[in-house]
């Protein structure tokens, strides 16, 4: 079985898709299926066999009939679920910032979506938003040009990233106890103690942990585009560390411990206090960021922006 979270998000979604047909209809032809869920035919057809086995369609040859309404039990925990558009996010970043993909190349969406398993429409759709932001640009011919990472574009999302986060933090410090972000905010705490503990639980969970203690303070404000910025800062911010993993390690703990210090502040609801560990952390984090940049400008995709 498919285990992978692209597989999963999608098997969800085409669930969805298929609830509201009765029994002995007839399904969408792959191709359609293809457009709607923004995946690739390979994946689809991995989603319809996963029906079969489970009793939901009839598969023979190209047809494929309905056979029962899907279950809450028929879908995979929403715990272990990204959104398609998130996952495919996080595979073009991933390859925009690896070794396969240099500063000034040229990028066929098609040939990208044969490469990530995904569909045309999803790449094309994560290259134009990354346009917005500087990462690629569009040529007349229709394909897309990297223009990799710069030092600049980095420190000025970081700088968004602190305004909007201490705003959050006097939003946050106005809700009552009862409110889900302050439970949500005790559950990472305590998982970051865990993670002192255990390296490996450390080094596997961190950038998951990471993103959700930010997007938690963030999304108390309820303005669309302090998400949309946090949103790209998680793309990009994991894909800085080494393969190095001692490295990492120590990286990793010490920005655990700048956590708990910034949870502690919220925990008190010392807003001066917390704004000082949010801010004392984001430093650590853009140093740390930049210098990634620095050590691979001019050997991967990460280019030192002129600072004149």
């Amino acid at each position: 079985m498919k285990t992978n979270s692209l597989f999963k998000a999608s098997y969800n979604q085409c669930l969805d898709m298929i609830s509201g047909l009765e029994p002995d209809a007839v399904f969408p032809t792959e191709s359609k299926l293809s457009d709607a869920l923004k995946i690739s035919r390979t994946t689809v057809r991995a989603i319809l066999n996963r029906m079969s086995d489970e009793g939901i369609i009839r598969l023979q040859g190209r047809e494929k009939t309905l056979l029962r309404a899907p279950v809450p039990g028929d879908r995979f925990a929403q715990n272990v679920v990204e959104p398609v558009s998130r996952i495919a996010e996080k595979r073009v970043m991933e390859w925009l910032v690896g070794p396969d993909c240099v500063v000034g190349a040229l990028i066929n969406a098609l040939d990208l979506s044969r490469r990530l398993d995904l569909s045309v429409s999803a790449v094309r759709d994560c290259l134009a938003r990354f346009e917005h932001f500087g990462i690629v640009t569009r040529e007349e011919s229709g394909r897309w040009r990297s223009l990799g990472l710069t030092a600049d574009l980095v420190s000025e999302l970081f700088e968004i990233r602190e305004i909007q986060e201490c705003r959050a933090l006097e939003r946050l410090m106005l809700l009552p106890d009862s409110h889900p972000a302050w439970a949500e905010i005790r559950r990472i705490g305590a998982r970051h103690q865990l993670h002192l503990e255990d390296k490996k639980l450390l080094l596997r969970e961190f950038t998951i942990y990471d993103s959700q203690l930010h997007l938690t303070i963030a999304s108390v404000a309820s303005n669309r585009f302090f998400i949309e910025s946090h949103s790209l800062m998680g793309l990009i911010f994991p894909y800085h560390y080494d393969t190095d993993m001692e490295q990492n390690f120590g990286r990793q703990r010490q920005a655990v411990l700048e956590h708990l210090t910034y949870i502690d502040a919220l925990m008190q609801r010392d807003l001066a206090a917390a704004k000082e560990a949010c801010l004392a952390h984001l430093h650590s984090a853009l140093a740390t960021l930049l210098n990634s940049i620095e050590m691979k400008a001019g050997v991967l995709v990460f280019p030192q922006a002129s600072r004149t």
